[in-house]
């Protein structure tokens, strides 16, 4: 399991939450229990590595997971709809974390679309993800909390990352490379967790990294 920021910088958080902070590790594959449309969110991402993250399918051909959940891989499989796929990494964004995988042959029906509108404070958010440990029907977790705002991150790599924060009823433990968005459309992936406060914490990828991602691999 890749280690994860040493620092928080932001909403007066002890350094002590870095010892909370998870990132995905699970055994299952994972299909969305919804209707057909809702399935855009579910993937399950399996490294060379053997290293497991949730993604988002975001086209026809590609969906986007963490960087962290492939790094060092060149190729990955991808669990969709209960059917696995090969897929190649293409693109990377180390800065932000955050990875785009092409899936042989193109087979993705539904897929999301990035809001075109950024989030706001107090905006609610839905996020769909693996959840990891005993899931006998395979099913995705959807679960929904309010966006707390902006914080700074400092990576192991000593960069600075803006993070979206949200504000959970129940922690998304294992839900690196979850899509995370509202009733426009695609706004973030999570990245990681802080779970033991009395308020579970998600941090999640900025909105405008990961427009700039989106528009830079012309999805």
């Amino acid at each position: 399991m890749t280690s994860f920021p040493k620092k928080v910088l932001a909403f007066g958080v002890s350094l002590s939450l870095l010892s909370t902070l998870f990132l995905s590790s699970a055994s299952f594959a994972g299909v969305a229990n919804y209707p057909a449309q809702q399935q855009w969110q579910g993937a399950a991402v399996y490294s060379m590595f053997d290293t497991m993250g949730s993604g988002v399918p975001v086209s026809q051909c590609h969906v986007l997971t963490n960087e962290h959940v492939v790094r060092g891989s060149k190729r990955a499989n991808v669990d969709i709809a209960g059917e696995r796929y090969t897929a190649t990494v293409i693109s990377i964004d180390s800065d932000n974390d955050m990875a785009l995988l092409k899936v042989s042959g193109c087979p993705i029906e539904y897929f999301a679309k990035l809001s075109k509108v950024a989030p706001k404070k107090g905006d609610m958010l839905t996020s769909v993800y693996y959840k990891p440990g005993f899931n006998f029907f395979r099913r995705m977790t959807k679960t929904k909390g309010k966006f707390v705002g902006f914080g700074q991150m400092l990576t192991e790599e000593d960069k600075i990352m803006t993070s979206m924060i949200i504000d959970d009823k129940r922690p998304r433990i294992g839900s690196s490379g979850g899509g995370i968005s509202t009733k426009n459309g695609l706004v973030s992936i999570i990245y990681g967790v802080a779970s033991k406060y009395a308020k579970p914490t998600t941090y999640a990828i900025s909105y405008d990294a990961l427009k700039a991602f989106m528009h830079k691999n012309h999805i």
